[in-house]
């Protein structure tokens, strides 16, 4: 008996092991029961209920804590709620073949669905990691997967998935169309198109997954790779977009109404009217078809990296980087239109750009065409002003602004110079200049020019203006003011200008006014103080203190010698300061002596 009990325990076991592992989550956790339901050939259970499940009044119910297999036939799961399954689906043909509304499967919240062919439409609140769904993703009225407040993580798709309010898709193939409405996409292979949202649903995130067709996006991109287009009326916070096929090579990859915030871009991008590049890096493309990318921007860049041609009928500004040709606006489009097409910030360091618009800021390191009109900016490259406007302009708050330009400019026949700062001057080519502004330098010895009030010394230039740039000199410690100084074009090499005609100088002011007519360039302007001569003063003299006598030359050594011989004055000296000495010891020597007597 014991043996017998034995060898049944072990072949239990044995029996045991060969069944697959099934992951169930179930409330109590735990590894599911394995369960067979036999399908006959009419698409019913062949019993009407075993251990876990019912079917009752053409409905089967698949309870939590088993792991069921169909076998045999197909269930028919024609109609509404055919199945309600809150345990596990392992294996199974599910086929609708009435097409009716509603959910002819539901996977309840909970429950699994692992494996089987579902030619039927599903309802999934629970969790889908296998299986085969649909059969043919153009047909309408054919079968579709619904996973609202549920989760996909694996799977084949060859049909419409979609998704209401919450859930996530976080793994699986999508051959057909996949309408995530609120639902999040982690990851997956998306081989159909992705309408992510719509103009009444924001639509999800996407924070990961491999995207082969359309995606239209109302929600959030943060990341995943792109390989075709992209319609973005949400928000793209990163991800990678480039179309490897170029299966359309004439059309726009990314179509953008939203905001760009970040993402690396190799494709054709369109910042249409109303969307918004903030950031992201735009390059060329790097596969072997060699397309040249470009961004077309008719709406707002106010930061990014751009690394391909940038076509501008809106606006830029901010702190944009622009690394290859720029033309803003369009010599096509009227007068009006160009002026909407506006530059007021960024860096600009490519070797060519071409303005038909307006340019109100931004620093330019290459050269420039402008056909348009300038109004600020800092420009370091050379500009040839073929048929545009140079100006002073003011900025949101009313303050002036003046373009300054550090390389010779080239003023055309149809330009026209209003206003700017030209460090370099101005090549004349015909047109017309009416009013702008050179720097000034000055080479001062002992002087320095007074409270001029600005870090940049400037004279403006005015075309047949009377008035004058003022500047005062004063003179330096041990300096006066010169008599005369002197004003020339460009440096000290330059062209002097005619004192009394051009400019006046006023010695005993320091007053130099330079005419602003005759300001055609940058001045230079020279003049050396004259050094004050002190003469030497005596050492003072205090009568209260007298200065003492100089003392009396010592005697030679001669000096008895010297007397005896009556050659000069100086014996008898020395013999007096001798004869008074010896007084002086005699004396000294009696009144010891009368001392001692009074004692």
């Amino acid at each position: 008996m014991g043996k017998r009990l034995l060898a049944m325990v072990t072949a239990l076991v044995l029996a045991c092991s060969l069944v697959p592992s099934v992951a169930f989550a179930d409330e109590g956790g735990g590894t599911p029961i394995p369960v067979t339901i036999q399908i006959g050939e009419n698409g019913a259970p062949v019993d009407t209920s075993g251990t876990g499940w019912t079917y009752e009044s053409n409905k089967l119910i698949l309870q939590a804590g088993y792991a069921f297999t169909l076998t045999g036939r197909a269930f028919d799961a024609s109609g509404e709620n055919r199945v309600r399954n809150s345990g596990v689906i392992v294996d199974g043909i599910f086929a609708n073949g009435s097409k009716g509304s509603g959910f002819a499967v539901r996977n309840e919240t909970g429950g699994v669905i692992q494996g089987g062919t579902f030619n039927a439409r599903v309802g999934n609140a629970g969790t889908i990691q296998g299986g085969t769904f649909g059969s043919n993703p153009n047909d309408p009225n054919g079968p579709y997967v619904s996973t609202s407040g549920g989760t996909i993580t694996g799977g084949e798709f060859n049909c419409l998935v979609m998704g209401f309010r919450s859930g996530s898709i976080e793994g699986g193939t999508f051959n057909g169309p996949v309408n995530p409405l609120g639902v999040n996409i982690k990851n997956g292979t998306f081989n159909g198109e992705v309408h992510n949202g719509n103009n009444k649903n924001p639509g999800g995130t996407i924070s990961g997954g491999e995207f082969n067709a359309l995606v239209d996006n109302y929600g959030t991109i943060e990341n995943g790779t792109f390989e075709e287009r992209v319609d973005n009326h949400g928000t793209i916070a990163g991800g990678a977009f480039a179309d490897i096929t170029r299966t359309k090579p004439f059309c726009y990859t990314v179509n953008n109404y939203g905001s760009i915030k970040s993402g690396a871009f190799s494709v054709d991008v369109n910042n249409d009217e109303g969307g918004s590049i903030s950031g992201g890096t735009f390059d060329a493309d790097a596969s072997e078809h060699g397309y040249s990318n470009s961004v077309t921007n008719s709406g707002t860049i106010g930061g990014g990296e751009f690394n391909v041609d940038v076509s501008n009928s809106g606006t830029i500004e901010g702190a944009g980087t622009f690394n290859a040709y720029v033309q803003n606006g369009n010599a096509r489009f009227d007068a009006d239109k160009n002026k909407s097409c506006i530059i007021s910030g960024g860096t600009f360091n490519s070797e060519e750009m071409y303005n038909f618009g307006t340019i109100e800021g931004g620093a330019f390191n290459g050269s420039l065409s402008n056909d348009g009109t300038i109004s600020g900016g800092m420009f370091q490259g050379q500009v040839e002003n073929d048929e545009g406007v140079i100006k002073n302009g003011r900025d949101a708050a009313g303050d002036p602004v003046i373009p300054c330009f550090s390389n010779p400019v080239t003023n055309g026949t149809g330009g026209s110079i209003e206003g700017g700062l030209f460090e370099q001057g101005i090549n004349v080519q015909g047109g017309t200049t009416t009013s702008c502004t050179f720097p000034v330098s000055a080479s001062l010895t002992g002087l320095s020019l007074a409270e001029t009030g600005a870090e940049q010394l400037v004279a403006m230039y005015q075309k047949d203006s009377q008035e004058s740039n003022r500047f005062t000199l004063a003179a330096d410690t041990g300096y006066t003011l010169p008599a005369s100084v002197s004003v020339r074009l460009g440096s000290a090499d330059g062209q002097e200008l005619t004192a009394g005609a051009d400019y006046t100088y006023d010695a005993a002011t320091g007053v130099v006014a330079i005419k602003k007519s005759a300001v055609t360039g940058p001045l230079y302007l020279a003049a050396s103080g004259v050094p004050v001569v002190v003469p030497p003063t005596p050492a003072p003299t205090n009568p209260e203190n007298p200065a003492a006598p100089a003392p009396l030359p010592e005697p030679p050594s001669n000096a008895k010698a010297l007397a005896s011989t009556g050659d000069s004055l100086l014996p008898s000296i020395v013999l007096s300061i001798t004869l008074i000495a010896g007084a002086t010891a005699a004396c000294a020597a009696v009144r010891r002596r009368k001392r001692s007597h009074q004692r």
